[in-house]
């Protein structure tokens, strides 16, 4: 489900950006900048494997933009606070998961986005950020 994929890639990049924040080095800035490029090129590109027309298509990539910049506090106030409560609260709100999920599964990625958020603050090397993280 395009939804599900587009929640959990946000998820995932704005733990980076947010572990980031504070890297001010040229370096850094030029990689936050091509990741939200590349996320944005991504939201286009998928949209079109799923048959959605030309003529939607800059719609729905400005929807989905929009919505990425409206998740970016709501996460980032889950990844400051460590609050795994507040991110299953997030999960449920907007119907990535249901009372029914497993939440060991939950806690289990709760966790990997704990870990990146650190990663991303202290190593230099980026393609580390992910090394072992989800086998």
């Amino acid at each position: 489900d395009f939804d599900i994929i587009f929640e959990i890639s946000s998820i995932l990049l704005i733990t980076i950006l947010v572990g980031s924040k504070n890297k001010y080095d040229k370096n850094w800035t030029e990689i936050r900048e091509s990741l939200l490029d590349l996320f944005i090129k991504d939201i286009d590109h998928s949209l079109r494997l799923i048959g959605v027309s030309d003529i939607k298509i800059g719609k729905l990539v400005k929807k989905y933009v929009k919505k990425f910049y409206f998740r970016i506090p709501k996460i980032e106030k889950i990844i400051i606070c460590k609050d795994l409560n507040l991110f299953i609260d997030y999960l449920k709100k907007f119907n990535i998961i249901d009372s029914t999920n497993d939440l060991s599964h939950i806690k289990y990625f709760f966790n990997k986005i704990m870990i990146m958020k650190k990663r991303s603050q202290l190593i230099k090397n980026k393609k580390l950020i992910y090394k072992d993280l989800f086998k």
